[in-house]
């Protein structure tokens, strides 16, 4: 009888943690013996998951929860400075236990890229690139091993809640840069699909940031599809995402400026959310949806 590999899933209830979850626990070939990590202290997943409650301060803490743990994949949300240096801390666990194998949470666009180091400054990429840089130095002197799965947007997601410039229900859109340039995303099904498929190819992603994209898009596209959809014109407004950032900073706000960081890197053609690669990756056997699978179902969604 084969033994099950020992995962540890950090935020395994959270938007993206709760599809790693589930196709954890449905895998026979690989099977796994999952545990979560969890904020709350007793999240109804049954008695077949182990549950630990942290609020990811105290490496020590989460080192003892993960001896004897195989893997360790983090899906903590980072919507604030807090959230992403919890990442931080897991890193330290996992050094601290010997963890063989984690997964970091990173799951944007690529903080390595040239132009996002040119403008991540005051925002909360910078936490993430400071993660990605200790990331090499640990693995290069051989005291982790590490995947990072880049994946630019959730764009199922940020379509559901606006996080792209599109506003359905009320048939608003917003176009950056005139929503010409191109980027890839994923929906949250495809990231998991991809985290799980990984774990099987522990040589191949060893130290690696793994680029990922399910399809290919434009601002312009998108809305095309959404007023197909919905048969309705939508009021659209044009943002200039170099002004924009501008006046994110002028404001100080640090939520601001992220989101105006992310705005142009996604939407000016940069490069740092464009994956060519990432479409093909794993080829045949990763299912991928179209853009207009994606965008119909969301518009499904939002209009119930």
């Amino acid at each position: 009888m084969s033994v099950s590999t020992k995962v540890m899933l950090a935020g395994g209830t959270g938007t993206l943690g709760q599809h790693i979850l589930k196709l954890l626990l449905e895998s026979t070939s690989p099977a796994f013996d999952v545990s979560i990590l969890s904020r709350s202290s007793a999240p109804n997943l049954g008695s077949h998951v182990h549950v630990y409650q942290t609020d990811y301060s105290d490496p020590s803490q989460i080192a003892k929860f993960l001896e004897g743990q195989d893997i360790l994949i983090s899906a903590i949300r980072s919507s604030s400075l807090s959230d992403a240096l919890h990442e931080d801390v897991l890193l330290s666990a996992v050094i601290m236990a010997r963890v063989p194998r984690y997964f970091p949470g990173e799951y944007t666009l690529d903080v390595t890229h040239s132009s996002t180091l040119e403008i991540a400054s005051g925002s909360g990429l910078v936490p993430k690139i400071a993660l990605a840089e200790r990331l090499e130095r640990e693995g290069l002197e051989g005291r982790i091993e590490w995947t990072t799965m880049v994946c630019g947007g959730f764009l199922d997601w940020g379509l559901q809640n606006g996080f792209t410039g599109f506003r359905i229900k009320e048939r608003k859109a917003t176009l950056y840069d005139g929503g010409k340039h191109m980027a890839t995303g994923c929906t949250l099904a495809f990231i998991a699909a991809c985290v799980v498929k990984a774990i099987t190819l522990r040589d191949e992603v060893k130290n690696k940031r793994v680029r990922i994209a399910e399809v290919r898009y434009s601002g312009l596209e998108i809305l095309h599809l959404l007023e197909k959809a919905t048969s309705a014109t939508f009021e659209v407004q044009d943002v200039n995402t170099e002004e924009n950032l501008a006046k994110a900073r002028k404001s100080g706000n640090m939520l601001q400026i992220t989101l105006a960081v992310l705005n142009r890197l996604v939407y000016n053609g940069s490069g740092a959310a464009y994956f060519e690669d990432g479409l093909e990756w794993g080829g045949k056997a990763m299912a991928r949806k179209t853009l207009k699978e994606i965008v119909d179902q969301v518009v499904e969604v939002c209009d119930k």
